[in-house]
């Protein structure tokens, strides 16, 4: 299954339905963000991920990031503009 992170799950999810995507379940909070599942036109279930834009209000974005990375296994490198 292919997963895409977007901004917006309830701006994406109208748009994707009025072009006739089949949304198949979502959309759904869990710890880590809000979940869709559409399916594309070849039959492939993808997975739409929005982040929880609450909890990264409530800290700095970047303390956000590190904490992500580290749960992951990954050393934090910090964002390269």
């Amino acid at each position: 299954m292919i997963n895409y992170r977007i901004d917006d799950l309830g701006e994406m999810l109208p748009q994707l339905r009025a072009d006739g995507v089949e949304v198949i379940r979502g959309p759904e909070s869990h710890e880590n963000g809000r979940f869709a599942w559409i399916m594309d036109p070849d039959g492939n279930k993808v997975e739409l991920w929005a982040e929880d834009l609450g909890r990264q209000e409530q800290g700095c974005l970047t303390d956000f990031l590190q904490e992500r990375e580290l749960a992951r296994g990954w050393t934090y490198q910090g964002v390269v503009e």
